[in-house]
This record gives C-alpha cells, structure tokens and sequence, in this order.
C-alpha cells in the first residue's frame, strides 16, 4: 500500500501550482473530524430512540450526572486544547505538530481531548435518556484509538522519536 502525497496549492496572481508538501511538515493522516465521530452517533442515536425507543431510567439523578460529566469533559479537553495553544501547536489532526505537549493535563494522559470528548459524550447519552447512545460508545472509543489516535502516534513518532517514545512509555494513553 502506498501512502498518499500530501498537496498543498498556492496561488499567486500569475498562478496557481500544485505542491507536494514534505512529510515533516504535514500532520496525522487522520481524515474525520473528531468531534464529530462523537457528535454523529449521538444524533442516531437519538434518532432511532424515537422509532424504538430504549430509555434509560430515573431523569433526575440521571440528568444531574449528566451535566456534570458533560462539565468535566469539557474541561478536561479544554485544558488540553490551551496546551496545545500555549505550545503552538494546532488542535486539528491534520496539522504538523509544532511542539510535543507534555505538561498540563499531557502529564496524566496523552490524549486528553479525545478522554473529554469521551467523558462528554457519555454525560450526553444520559442526557438523551437513551441506552442506544450508550451501547456505541465502546465502537466510538475503538474506532477513535484505532483510526486516529494510532495515527497521530505514528506521526508523532515519526516527527518527535526517541522524545515521544520516552513520554509515551510513561504516560497511557487514555488514563
């Protein structure tokens, strides 16, 4: 299987040309948006709760639980978001990787955005009541670590070698 060139098109007045980009200076070869692998199966979820219904009991204890992990998640992948940005280093995928963050929440997990999307989405599936929302958040964490967190390991890897490998071997990935 052959990887694929990354391109980036610039244009000038005079032209327009098609670059390929060197590999150090392009980012994971991740293709989705995170967000919105979490996003999606909550909206089908609620969805397919209104054509077979599967609710969850309680509304009160669950709600409250619910904001609050909703809360915590977002902090915890806003704090990490503000490392990156104090870094300078993008929040997208995509993106080359200015620095390796290793401080703030980094200390305690290497993914801290995709654990706040995580704890978020499970305060979202008791929000929505529905037990559909919460029987695809194990397939949402797999396809997260399997098809973006690995390949932003790999590009880390590659772009921060024996640097990430010695914060890789002491901080998980998830908690």
């Amino acid at each position: 299987m052959t990887k694929r060139t990354p391109r980036v098109i610039r244009i000038t007045r005079a032209s327009v040309t098609l670059v390929a980009e060197p590999r150090s200076q392009s980012g994971a070869d991740v293709h989705v948006p995170p967000p919105l692998v979490y996003a999606a199966p909550l909206a089908v979820a609620w969805a397919v709760d209104r054509l077979v219904p599967w609710r969850m009991p309680g509304s009160g204890w669950r709600k409250r639980a619910g904001w609050a992990l909703v809360a915590v998640g977002q902090a915890i992948g806003t704090a990490g978001a503000a490392t990156f940005r104090g870094h300078g280093t993008s929040v997208i995928p995509g993106r080359p990787a200015a620095a390796l963050a290793t401080t703030g929440p980094y200390m305690y997990t290497r993914n801290p955005m995709y654990l706040g999307l995580t704890v978020s989405y499970l305060g979202g599936s008791l929000l929505l009541g529905t037990w559909w929302a919460r029987i695809a958040l194990p397939a949402i964490v797999a396809f997260v670590d399997r098809n973006v967190i690995r390949r932003e390991e790999t590009y880390l890897r590659e772009r921060f070698g024996a640097a990430y490998e010695d914060y890789s071997s002491h901080t998980r990935r998830w908690i």
